[in-house]
């Protein structure tokens, strides 16, 4: 475990470059760059014909290595910037991409120095057990202090066939595709591009922010996600940063399932600060909601009022929520913001519910439903 290949600038870019058939990397093996220079770091580019699998973490604690934000050396492909110059950029192009065992492929920046972005171009994406694809920015792993001020890479996945995020791993992280900033730099953006996603079992993409910098929105270009048993997309913001947006625009059909935990699971956008809530805004032919899925915006803090929750659902022929599921906005301090819901056809049960609710002086709504039938 821990064999690598790397590449450390101090003043010339360097580039990595890796054509093959199949590459593996296994119990901590690393592909990384460290920037530390003034100058933009050089691309880690990787083309396999058949796939790339990334999976595990070294099994000796004295490993050399790329150390992650779990605090262990992870099997991965990693770009790292500590100086001022921008992180190297990642690209991976092969028809299967698989990330698990809590292997990753990630960029993170240390510095005042931008994160590399990362693109994904395949056929398949799966992240299981517990891997990540992230970027990161302002929070040393070695020490977990905050440092910097560069902002995170953002993520690009294009994928003609499905993208898969599924489950835990041994350390209880999710499997993930993520973009976090902890400090001042503000987070990237992810955008997804795949005919199919699913989001299951804890599955997640996220943006979310610990410190000051703003988070990144997230958009979803697809023809059917699928968020179940405890998955979630989903961006949060803190007490100084605003959360982003989410953007699904899905040709057939959304549906959200079997969520045990109303704000662990769905469709959600949080913030608990004073950042504001962006907007959550679904574009779909049919959304369906059942056994307690939730697609929600809640603010806890006091924004001013034009960053308020907001959440617009256009759905061209149907909106289903059956057994306790729920479309809400929900401010505790403040206005609320608005819920737009247009469709051909809205059908409710089970306890199921639509609504816009302040929990404090402020205003509710304004709550607009516009449907052909309702049931």
């Amino acid at each position: 475990g821990g064999s690598s290949i790397t590449a450390n600038t101090s003043d010339e870019a360097t580039n990595i470059e890796i054509v093959t058939g199949s590459l593996e990397l296994r119990a901590g093996a690393q592909i990384a760059s460290t920037n530390m220079s003034e100058n933009p770091g050089g691309p880690i580019m990787i083309d396999a014909t058949n796939h790339v699998t990334i999976t595990g973490i070294a099994s000796d604690e004295s490993a050399l290595g790329i150390i992650t934000n779990i605090g262990v050396v992870t099997s991965g492909v990693f770009s790292k910037t500590t100086g001022n110059g921008s992180g190297s950029p990642i690209t991976i192009h092969t028809p299967t991409l698989t990330i698990e065992e809590t292997g990753q492929v990630a960029t993170m920046t240390t510095s005042d120095g931008a994160g590399g972005a990362l693109t994904l171009d395949l056929v398949r994406l799966e992240v299981n057990s517990g891997g990540q694809v992230t970027t990161l920015s302002g929070l040393d792993p070695l020490t977990g202090d905050l440092v910097g001020t560069g902002a995170a890479g953002d993520i690009l996945v294009t994928a003609s066939e499905s993208v898969s995020i599924n489950g835990q791993g041994e350390f209880g992280t999710p499997s993930t595709l993520q973009s976090i900033p902890f400090g001042e730099g503000v987070g990237g953006a992810i955008r997804v591009e795949a005919p199919l996603v699913r989001l299951e079992n804890d599955g997640r993409i996220e943006t979310s922010a610990f410190g000051s910098g703003g988070v990144g929105d997230i958009t979803l270009l697809v023809d059917d996600l699928f968020v179940k048993n405890g998955g979630l997309l989903t961006t949060s913001g803190s007490d100084a940063a605003s959360s982003g947006s989410i953007f699904v625009t899905a040709a057939n059909t959304i549906e959200l399932a079997d969520q045990p935990n109303p704000t662990q699971g769905g469709i959600l956008n949080l913030n608990s600060g004073n950042g504001g809530t962006g907007t959550i805004m679904i574009q779909t032919e049919n959304l369906r909601l059942s056994n307690g899925a939730r697609l929600m915006s809640i603010t806890f803090s006091s924004p001013t009022p034009d960053t308020g929750s907001k959440v617009a659902v256009h759905a061209s022929k149907s909106v289903e929520l059956s057994n306790h599921s729920a479309i809400r906005v929900i401010n505790f301090s403040s206005d609320v913001g608005a819920l737009d819901l247009t469709t051909h056809s809205l059908a409710l049960s089970g306890q199921s519910t639509i609504s816009a609710a302040t929990f404090a002086e402020g205003n509710g709504g304004p709550l607009m439903i516009t449907a052909d039938d309702v049931t």
